[in-house]
């Protein structure tokens, strides 16, 4: 299988096929994530108050208070300069992001994954257990080649992964560019959430 536009049409159709419940489109109250979303996208950074800021947007999407080690930051200028960077589509300083904030915020993956989607939507995927579980799930009913399957984890998601989710990144910008943008980097990544939730029986939050 090729990941195009085609391809994408099979993951949406595949995702509403395993549904019980309304997709984001079709609810008539919307939820906390259709609620806050451009809000937290339209969030400013011009400071490391601002970062933090959006540190606690993002864990009103967790089910969790954070553990955060500020004091892991030795250069907070520079963080603060990388990130800036981030928001202007330069991704140069991403795998080094990743590596230095994880160990900050809540040594989690996810976590990070969607504070830097907020500063940078089309650069930064978020990625959770249900994405991963969606992912394993359509991946294993259409096989495509150097597609490779997430390990299934007990625990959250860790700087242990990051070479996986560098990698889903890479496809998930592939497969926005080989479509012609016709849909967006949180367009294909709802719809892996989307079917990961719905192969969750407990219809799990993002975690």
């Amino acid at each position: 299988m090729q990941l195009n536009q085609e391809s994408y049409n099979q993951l949406l159709n595949y995702t509403n096929s395993k549904q019980k419940r309304p997709t984001k489109e079709d609810n008539t109250v919307p939820d906390w994530y259709a609620l806050t979303y451009s809000i937290f996208l339209d969030s400013p950074l011009n400071n490391l108050q601002d970062f933090w800021r959006l540190v606690a947007y993002t864990y009103s999407w967790m089910p969790t208070i954070p553990t955060i080690n500020s004091h892991l930051i030795s250069d907070e200028k520079q963080l603060l300069t990388d990130l800036k960077s981030l928001k202007k589509g330069e991704d140069q300083h991403l795998e080094a992001l990743f590596t230095l904030l994880i160990p900050v915020i809540n040594n989690s993956l996810v976590g990070v994954s969607k504070t830097l989607h907020f500063i940078a939507p089309d650069t930064v995927p978020i990625i959770d257990s249900n994405v991963t579980r969606g992912w394993n799930e359509f991946f294993s009913t259409y096989p495509t080649d150097n597609i490779k399957k997430f390990p299934t984890y007990s625990n959250a998601l860790t700087i242990k992964q990051l070479s996986n989710y560098l990698k889903y990144r890479e496809t998930l910008l592939s497969w926005v560019v080989n479509s012609n943008a016709s849909f967006s980097l949180r367009d294909l990544e709802w719809a892996f959430f989307e079917l990961g939730i719905a192969l969750n029986p407990k219809h799990g939050l993002i975690s």
